[in-house]
């Protein structure tokens, strides 16, 4: 028979070997399948020809050298040998590799690099203090091995690992500060850790570069430029707009696994749609390999999805829970280091590899899209976590920006420090085991911790901001009665932190209540503001509400008197209109009784007559819904804007009890949905509200949990909110289906796309029967081109399916945290139609998700006027995302939306003396800025992320 040279190196394999399945890879920290099954492995002399051989035959598949000759005399060798001796003596495999020497020179030009690194997971499937404990031991180990072995190389990654380190084992320091000056130890970060790409927010991913680079400058002397790899070997996906973002941080190359179904691909351009892009590595084998012969024999392969380039990587070393190479590993390097019909192998590190694909830049396919989705069960489960990050990025941006502008004008202090140690406490939690929810108990204890820490000091830098802001508003002219019994002061202390209001005690007293209320948003408002009263001696039935000029305002208790900590309050709705990052003042009274037009007699008359239970209507000059009396369902919203119906003729929308097909990863997966339910179990329903609101109350049960739900809708909302709260008493058990909460709407005309802001921007993506992460909402388009957008202030999972729009409230997971979901969850959601335009959704989103805040007040003159703004921002298409102090500048941070170039003013209360673009640390960017008095203007180019720095 004739056999073609693969197949007779196949037969020599099983006549050497035995039958075993080739691995194409094999795992630094595994047990090897000889090792496993107790048998004896080829010697050395056999695993080196069988390699060399099966390298050659690679060669002539796939660059298409002619290799026939040596490759069939030396199969001739070893397959004569075989059938003389029963077995391939040392000899005769010696001489098979002289007949392939002639093919030495050209396997020669293929180099593997051999780069070690230790994948160290933060508090993946244990606490913190473990963490600790395997960076030390790592760290330790390979300190070791590069004493033994003097040309072993290692990178590693994560800022928060160097903090570790420092923290902990302050000791190792200088050592491995030698091995960094000798370049044998690479420092990869350029993250504080492996972090998650599709949930932190655009200035959370931007922060992860600053405070990485500034302390790794500060602590570890490390030159920030060299700081240029993206390492996200582990990550579940990768944002679209990833590109722009790390370039700003001067991110150059990414390294990572997943995200890319290309099977095709290894190492390619990745281009944003601002047209910046990095240079991408997708490994072709995985990030915890071994040294075996496999990577080399397979990089001709690997070549032509690399531009042609002939130098690969082995990327190896025990990871997860840390480790590193091994010392089997390095021997084996060693030995095939040695083997002359093979590539060279040599140690080595990440820059060397990207330094050499460099030269093939041009050669590679540019790919354009976002690399998702991967693990969309992540999305959603864990849900305290996702909540907890959400609330502390929202809240230290809102204190850095009020912190700063006030610092800005030379009215307070900005204690950048304070911020830093407070976003690498948020930054860590980004871990991509972490924020995903695909972690144990511990680790979610540990990072509520570290949200906590977080949320301390965005609450005491906002409160001590808006304290400056209130002591400098002249309130003069608005006079107060003295109070001598007063024991309001000092009320209200922690109020409302929970819910996500800057905590400010009362200031005022008496029966005059001064109260500043503040817009930390880039966008003019115009609504019912929600104000707490403490210990107020008039009487609520002559309460009522003026602005500085003593014109009076729309106003609406919503609640009764209530006792908290030893003081007593009650809350009302007042109409206002508040500049963009601006405050306004209103002023309490007791009005005179003949001005006050009710007549208080007996008001309820459900005691004298009774009404029919008729559907429940919510309506104002923007929306209108209606809600099924017996259900509690909403069957009819109409955008009177546009003046449609936004839900489908005969269906209704609401809660969705989903049974979902369960598999071993029920952290990291959400199976198809095979069974939904309407939450029909209405045990209880009412209706309040006045002229400013008027609220839907529901309360029904599901299998074993209750949920509470109030739909609102004030006088001036754009929006219905949704207010939840669910005591989730579900559990994932085995063989049985996953139960997931989420809220679905049945859309009217749906074109079936779905707008989603993501970090960095915002993406059309189409209707799936999928999870898909978003930032804050989902949006899905109708055939008249408007928009209804589904707003969380705490989940990450939308999914656009069937013509049906579903957020992702409970994700029952069962590992590895069996009851990642038991509680109670306060979850709000808000249904915003709105233009199909990313620009205008952000601005509403930030409505929805940042009520006003409001400081009390005393009479007292001061420098500013009692409505006023700290700062204007002008751009069509730009989208404001943070503002900072840096290096005693004030710094803006934005990006382009819409694809198209766009000029932006910025305007402040004091003279601007210089004004520059820079990058994320501070460095001059050549992009035009112009300076007039307090006026500041750039053009942001298409997609551009930029900061603006100022003095």
């Amino acid at each position: 028979m004739n056999r073609t040279l693969e197949k007779r190196l196949l037969l020599l394999r099983r006549h050497v070997e035995g039958v075993r399945e080739k691995n194409e890879f094999a795992y630094t920290h595994r047990i090897t399948v000889e090792e496993l099954n107790r048998i004896t492995p080829p010697n050395a002399w056999h695993n080196r020809i069988l390699s060399e051989l099966d390298f050659c035959l690679q060669m002539k598949t796939y660059a298409g050298m002619d290799v026939t000759d040596e490759v069939d005399r030396a199969l001739t060798v070893l397959e004569e040998a075989h059938a003389t001796d029963g077995v391939l003596t040392d000899a005769a495999c010696e001489r098979a590799e002289q007949c392939l020497m002639p093919l030495a020179e050209e396997a020669h030009t293929y180099i593997l690099l051999l780069v070690g690194h230790a994948h160290l997971d933060m508090n993946w499937m244990w606490g913190y203090d473990e963490t600790v404990a395997t960076v030390i031991a790592t760290t330790q180990t390979m300190l070791k091995l590069m004493e033994e072995y003097p040309e072993f190389c290692f990178s590693q990654s994560q800022a928060s690992v160097y903090q570790i380190l420092e923290e902990h084992a302050s000791d190792l320091m200088p050592e491995i500060q030698k091995r960094i000056r000798e370049g044998r130890w690479e420092v990869t970060a350029s993250s504080w850790v492996e972090t998650d790409k599709n949930m932190p927010c655009n200035e959370s991913l931007q922060n992860h570069i600053l405070y990485t680079k500034k302390y790794l400058k500060e602590h570890w002397d490390i030159d920030s430029a060299t700081l240029d790899i993206d390492f996200s070997p582990d990550t579940f996906g990768h944002s679209a707009f990833l590109p722009e973002l790390d370039a700003l941080g001067g991110v150059r190359y990414y390294y990572h696994c997943r995200g890319l179904g290309d099977a095709d691909k290894v190492l390619y351009r990745w281009q944003a749609p601002s047209g910046k892009e990095l240079l991408m590595y997708k490994e072709p084998y995985w990030y915890d390999s071994g040294i075996t012969p496999q990577p080399a024999i397979g990089l001709p392969r690997v070549a032509t999805m690399s531009g042609g380039l002939r130098t690969g990587m082995a990327v190896y070393g025990c990871g997860d829970h840390g480790g590193g190479p091994t010392r089997r590993d390095l021997n084996c390097a060693l030995e095939m280091q040695k083997w002359p019909v093979f590539p060279r192998l040599r140690f080595a590190r990440f820059h060397d590899y990207f330094a050499e694909a460099e030269t093939v830049r041009e050669k590679l396919p540019v790919v354009t899209k976002e690399l998702n989705p991967v693990f969309t069960g992540c999305y959603s489960t864990q849900s305290r976590i996702k909540k907890g990050n959400r609330r502390a990025e929202s809240a230290l941006l809102g204190a850095e920006k009020l912190s700063a502008l006030l610092a800005f004008e030379q009215k307070g202090t900005y204690d950048e420090r304070a911020f830093e140690k407070a976003w690498q406490n948020v930054l860590f939690t980004h871990f991509h085991d972490i924020l995903t929810g695909s972690c144990v108990q511990n680790s979610r204890e540990h990072a509520m911790g570290l949200y906590q820490e977080a949320m301390a000091t965005a609450n005491s830098k906002a409160a001590r901001a808006l304290e400056r802001l209130a002591a400098d508003i002249d309130t003069s002219e608005l006079k107060e009665e003295d109070d001598v019994f007063s024991r309001s002061e000092g009320a209200g202390v922690g109020w409302g932190v929970r819910s996500g209001n800057i905590p400010a005690h009362v200031t005022g007293t008496g029966m005059t209540r001064i109260y500043h209320i503040v817009n930390t948003t880039g966008v003019e408002r115009e609504e019912n503001a929600r104000l707490t009263v403490w210990d107020w001696p008039g009487n609520v039935k002559y309460m009522g509400f003026r602005d500085a000029k003593g014109q009076k305002l729309p106003s609406q208790r919503i609640s009764d008197l209530r006792g908290y900590w030893e003081h007593y309050y009650f809350e009302v709705l007042v109409t206002v209109k508040v500049p963009a990052y601006g405050y306004t003042t209103v002023v309490l009274c007791e009005e005179d009784p003949y001005e006050v037009t009710d007549c208080y007699l007996h008001s309820t008359v459900s005691e004298r007559q009774h009404f029919p239970d008729e559907d429940v209507v919510l309506e104002n000059q923007y929306l209108s819904a209606r809600f099924d009396s017996r259900t509690g369902e909403m069957y009819s919203l109409i955008d009177k804007i546009s003046g449609k119906e936004r839900l489908r003729q005969g269906e209704s929308g609401g809660l969705r009890y989903i049974q979902a097909e369960k598999d071993n990863m029920t952290s990291w997966n959400i199976g198809r949905w095979i069974g939904m339910e309407k939450i029909g179990n209405l045990t209880k329903m009412s209706v309040t509200g006045g002229e400013l609101t008027k609220t839907l109350h529901m309360e029904q049960s599901v299998a074993s949990s209750q949920i509470i739900t109030n739909i609102s809708l004030g006088s001036e909302d754009k929006f219905l909110k949704v207010e939840l709260s669910v005591d989730w008493k579900e559990e994932s058990k085995s063989r049985e289906v996953k139960p997931i909460l989420a809220y679905g709407l049945p859309l009217a005309e749906s074109t079936g796309d779905m707008l989603c802001d993501v970090p960095g921007g915002a993406l059309w993506r189409r209707e799936q029967e999928l999870d898909l992460p978003c930032l804050r909402y989902g949006a899905a388009k109708f055939t008249d081109g408007r928009v209804l957008a589904l707003v969380s202030d705490c989940k990450y999972g939308f999914r656009l399916s069937r013509g049906d729009l579903f957020v992702t409230l409970i994700h029952t997971a069962k590992n590895p945290d069996p009851y990642p979901e038991r509680g109670v969850h306060e979850i709000a959601l808000y249904i915003l139609p709105s233009e199909a335009n990313a620009t205008v959704l952000a601005k509403e989103t930030d409505v929805c998700l940042h009520p006003l805040q409001h400081v009390t007040n005393s009479a007292h003159a001061g420098s500013r006027p009692t409505t006023g703004s700290l700062l204007s921002t002008e751009g069509k298409s730009a989208v404001f995302t943070g503002v900072a102090l840096r290096d005693g500048c004030l710094a803006v941070r934005m990006y382009e939306s819409a694809g198209e170039s766009c000029p932006v003013t910025i305007t402040l209360r004091k003279d601007v003396r210089d004004s520059y673009c820079t990058d994320l640390l501070g460095n001059k960017l050549d992009v035009p800025v112009t300076c007039d008095g307090n006026q500041v203007s750039m053009t942001l180019q298409p997609y551009m992320q930029a900061e603006l720095r100022m003095r």
